[in-house]
């Protein structure tokens, strides 16, 4: 009895260690057999799908001037006709405000109502009388800093005691403001198209924005000043160009505070 328990032991025993020997064997065969698989997809994704060429990478300037770019770089006649018009479109905004503000610098009388009492303030300079002096029936002085006045008074000793001087510095400010406007955004952009466009949106707004750019008033030249210190304090380093914007920012202060 104790034989046979014995015997039946070691073949329980045997009959484990050999199923056990039966899994490893699977187990092996199983991981050989997906490596196989795995290997034979991944040559069969390289057969069926080569290798393709990355897109043509389209620069920002590209993308400002309106290019369209296919594999070789080309651009469509039609982009080109587009592009041609809108640039000829923005063009002409700078010739109406440069014919208009020619047309109206001569003209004697003023223009906007604040123009008259702007040629009283120059016309007291000249004749060296004080800007800043209690409101009166003759004359109340503006709430503005001094120095368009005194810059309109010294062209005026040559052009004489008009409207002229006036509008003649609001009119080379305005046009000033265009190029600092152009000059900022191809800076910011890389693109001539952009920054001619940009300049020529702000030339756009003559009308709606009260027809203020070329009559003798403090505001061409104010923001002037302005754009040419922002100018400076974005695009250029160093400590005189820190000094020279704030210089900048000073002077426009003197133009008008309020």
């Amino acid at each position: 009895m104790t034989r046979t328990r014995v015997t039946l032991q070691r073949r329980l025993e045997l009959t484990k260690k050999a199923t056990k020997r039966r899994f490893s064997l699977i187990g092996i065969r199983r991981f050989s057999l997906n490596k196989r698989i795995l290997v034979s997809l991944r040559s069969l994704k390289v057969k069926t799908n080569p290798k393709q060429q990355s897109p043509p990478v389209i620069s920002a300037k590209a993308q400002g001037e309106g290019v369209q770019i296919n594999g070789h770089g080309s651009q469509t006649r039609g982009n080109r006709i587009l592009h041609g018009l809108l640039l000829f479109s923005a063009l002409l905004y700078f010739v109406f405000f440069i014919a208009v503000a020619l047309t109206r610098l001569t003209y004697p009388y003023a223009l906007e109502w604040a123009e008259g009492g702007m040629l009283d303030h120059v016309h007291r300079i000249l004749l060296g009388q004080p800007l800043y002096v209690a409101p009166s029936m003759a004359f109340t002085p503006y709430t503005y800093t001094p120095l368009y006045f005194y810059l309109a008074a010294g062209l005026a000793k040559f052009l004489g005691t008009s409207f002229i001087p006036l509008r003649l510095i609001s009119l080379l400010a305005a046009l000033a403001c265009f190029y600092l406007i152009g000059l900022f955004v191809h800076r910011e952009t890389g693109s001539r198209s952009t920054a001619f466009l940009s300049a020529a949106l702000f030339a756009a707004t003559f009308q709606i924005s009260g027809a203020f750019f070329d009559i003798g008033r403090v505001d061409s030249l104010l923001l002037f000043f302005l754009l040419w210190g922002f100018y400076l304090f974005r695009f250029r380093q160093g400590a005189w160009a820190m000094v020279a914007a704030v210089l900048l920012f000073f002077t426009a202060f003197w133009i008008k505070q309020t």
